[in-house]
């Protein structure tokens, strides 16, 4: 009896542990990606010289944020306010590019989201 009862509760720890991403949440789960991108549109309305685009090109699936700021210490402080939590919200394939230029010393960060086209 001992033995069965060892196995049942191995079975359900490891049927826990298995199960538990099926399970889970998305922590965006419930809100589209227009959301996300009003989020973000509003922390860069509160960053002094700083400008935000917004691209879509539905044929594609692909989106393109692009943030640009005239010091790279304006980017900075977005990232530390949250700027880069917003990103793991969106759906499909993502890449963040962060680009300095020396001698304006701005910064430009683009967002691409690529989601697959039905």
């Amino acid at each position: 009896m001992k033995k069965i009862l060892g196995s049942l509760v191995v079975a359900f720890t490891f049927f826990l542990f298995t199960t538990y991403g099926a399970f889970s949440h998305h922590m965006a789960e419930g809100m589209v990606d227009e959301e996300v991108y009003a989020m973000i549109d509003d922390l860069v309305a509160d960053t002094p010289h700083t400008a935000v685009d917004f691209y879509e090109i539905p044929e594609d699936g692909m989106t393109v944020t692009a943030i640009t700021t005239e010091a790279i210490k304006f980017l900075e402080d977005m990232i530390d306010e949250g700027l880069m939590d917003f990103i793991p919200m969106l759906d499909g394939n993502i890449t963040v590019t962060i680009e300095y230029d020396a001698d304006t010393r701005s910064a430009f960060m683009s967002i691409t989201q690529l989601e697959e086209v039905e």
